[in-house]
């Protein structure tokens, strides 16, 4: 790339990425103090994410109902929309394992994961992901880090250019969302932080592209990094609750750890997970009930299920 790019770094593009970097050093801050804050991230946060996405589909989704589903969501014969929320998580799970570059088979896996196909009714496998068109432009950025170009700005390009080249079909602008952070990652920034970057798009600058999109990359960061903030300082509210209130505090806190990364959990999870008894799990549950921390939310004797609910408020899906 020639030194044209330069002539994208209007006074306001370079405001805007100041800014966008900013937030990102607060959401890289996050996961230096808080020891949960990836669980929370890529639990609570991509949920919230995926049933709010509207290009993604998973819109009509309730929180609640995605996050019950675990960290590994395989829902049997789901809705359409619950399908698509759960190909959302699926993909995110592939962000988090990105080195190095972006590739193309990368792209694959991450477009492929969005269809969540296995999910459907009668689904066939296939030998494999099959590229998409467009996949080589997620390839450019390095070179374009080389030639100078500033990070979030060789995102925003890639993003762009696979966006125009109609990447990923009928998937291609919630795999651009995904791919984006996965990008971000590889180029050694806070995926973190723009998980959030598709409700922030609608607020992004109407300048042009690049301008849009380091707006929308700011928003999105700073986003998460208020929730980020408030889902700590809540948690360790509650840890001290704990603390103060229940006499033997050591499982009910582990409970609690669990819960800032899950949402929502049943007994038979609590018993796995904390290597204690049905019965000891049934004891930590009845204690955070008794301090209002957590909610059972189905109703029903068997098969119960317990939401830990200031978080889930937090996140807007409380309902």
């Amino acid at each position: 790339m020639n030194q044209g790019w330069k002539k994208l770094l209007t006074p306001r593009v370079v405001e805007l990425l100041a800014q966008a970097h900013g937030a990102l050093g607060e959401v890289s801050m996050l996961g230096r103090v808080w020891e949960e804050w990836k669980a929370f991230v890529r639990g609570p946060l991509v949920c919230r994410a995926a049933v709010g996405a509207k290009p993604c589909g998973g819109v009509g989704t309730r929180l609640v109902e995605l996050l019950a589903l675990g960290p590994s969501p395989r829902p049997s014969r789901p809705p359409r929309a619950l399908r698509r929320a759960v190909g959302v998580v699926w993909a995110w799970d592939e962000v988090w394992g990105v080195k190095g570059e972006v590739l193309p088979d990368m792209v694959a896996r991450i477009v492929s994961a969005l269809k969540a196909e296995e999910l459907k009714r009668f689904y066939r496998p296939r030998p494999g992901p099959v590229i998409p068109e467009g996949a080589e432009v997620w390839t450019l950025a390095s070179r374009w880090r080389q030639a100078g170009v500033p990070g979030l700005v060789a995102v925003g390009l890639a993003l762009g250019l696979w966006e125009k080249r109609g990447g990923g079909g009928s998937e291609g602008e919630c795999a651009g969302w995904v791919l984006a952070a996965a990008l971000a990652k590889a180029l050694g920034m806070e995926a973190e932080g723009l998980v959030l970057w598709n409700e922030a798009r609608g607020e992004a600058a109407q300048g042009g592209w690049v301008e849009g999109f380091v707006a929308g990359a700011w928003r999105s960061a700073a986003a998460t990094a208020r929730l980020g903030a408030e889902a700590m300082r809540l948690y360790r509210e509650h840890q001290q609750l704990v603390r103060t209130w229940v006499r033997a505090p050591a499982n009910p806190l582990k409970l609690l750890r669990l819960l800032v990364g899950r949402g929502v959990v049943s007994r038979p999870v609590i018993s796995e997970e904390l290597g204690v008894t049905q019965r000891t799990a049934g004891l930590c549950v009845a204690k955070l009930e008794e301090l209002g921390l957590i909610k059972e939310i189905t109703g029903q004797r068997r098969g119960r299920l317990y939401a830990y609910m200031p978080l889930l408020e937090l996140l807007g899906g409380g309902d």
